[in-house]
């Protein structure tokens, strides 16, 4: 997987985009999506936040 390919990291609250997420932060709220149902929310830099993307999304198909 190559770096622009792991999604874009949005503030929970507000769904503002903030950067392109981390190989990291893109396994991270994968693993939390499992845990919470969906929305794969991690906390980043003191905030609230979820990886947005295609791979995001085909990553959380496969996994239902």
């Amino acid at each position: 997987m190559t770096p622009d390919s792991y999604g874009d990291l949005h503030d929970y609250k507000t769904g503002e985009f903030i950067r392109p997420a981390t190989e990291r932060e893109y396994l991270a709220s994968i693993t939390e999506s499992e845990r919470d149902g969906g929305a794969g929310v991690i906390e980043v830099d003191g905030r609230a936040c979820y990886v947005q993307g295609d791979a995001m999304l085909a990553a959380r198909e496969v996994k239902q």
